[in-house]
């Protein structure tokens, strides 16, 4: 993490967690991509989030939406924010994606490539 700060950075996390405010009132836009398991959703799904708080049950769980709103209230810092998610179809302990996830990854990239570029274009 002490690598972060630059213009462009990505980072891996297995959750959101309110510790990222700090890290997050440095940047101007974000593009999370997450993977999903509702069934009610589209296998690949991206929209516009748009800061909106939504009490968790859980203390270090929160949706990228709620991470917004609290940047927005805490710091004063209003993100353009957008997120891109994947379904995910098998969460057992192993390395591989399972064969229907691994085939939305090229759909994603092409949803999150005009992203990054309208975002940061070069």
């Amino acid at each position: 993490m002490e690598e972060l700060g630059r213009e462009v950075d990505s980072l891996f996390l297995s959750q959101l967690v309110p510790e990222l405010l700090d890290l997050l009132s440095g940047y101007d836009r974000v593009i999370f991509v997450d993977a999903h398991v509702d069934e009610t959703m589209d296998d690949l799904h991206s929209m516009q989030v748009v800061p909106e708080y939504a009490p968790s049950m859980l203390t270090h769980h929160m949706t990228p939406a709620t991470l917004l709103a609290l940047l927005k209230t805490l710091y004063h810092r209003e993100l353009t924010g957008h997120i891109v998610s994947i379904r995910g179809y098998d969460f057992n302990f192993h390395r591989n994606l399972s064969s229907d996830t691994m085939a939305l990854i090229e759909p994603a990239v092409e949803l999150i490539l005009p992203l990054f570029l309208r975002y940061f274009p070069v």
